[in-house]
């Protein structure tokens, strides 16, 4: 399953936000991700997050811009836990890459494998 959400992620390592704005903004990728997530392969799966913008970042800042979007699909696959809390269990391998877009190109693309998939 590939899914591709035209959307800027922002390089949140080094950045001040206030607490009211950071919430604001995981509201919006949770809810980005729910809306354009309809099916999920079983688990476990393998889940590749691909940025694509005109420049690439360097890859301590693509991961991290990530961890919403991360949360997000963790969330949807465990409803009832935490929010967070379960992206880092045995049923996730998480992969990230960037692409080069066109100009003004900015947008997410989610691939999710389940293992058969994987070994094919």
């Amino acid at each position: 399953m590939i899914v591709k959400i035209p959307y800027k992620l922002f390089p949140i390592a080094n950045k001040y936000e206030f607490w009211a704005q950071r919430v604001k903004r995981v509201k919006k990728e949770h809810t980005l991700v729910f809306s354009y997530i309809e099916e999920l392969p079983p688990l476990p799966v393998k889940v590749t997050l691909t940025r694509i913008a005109p420049r690439a970042w360097d890859s301590d800042n693509a991961i991290i811009a990530f961890k919403n979007i991360r949360d997000a699909i963790s969330c949807i696959y465990f409803p009832l836990q935490p929010k967070g809390k379960m992206d880092e269990t045995e049923y996730f391998k998480w992969h990230y890459e960037q692409k080069k877009g066109d100009p003004k190109e900015y947008a997410i693309e989610i691939r999710i494998e389940t293992n058969s998939e994987i070994t094919k």
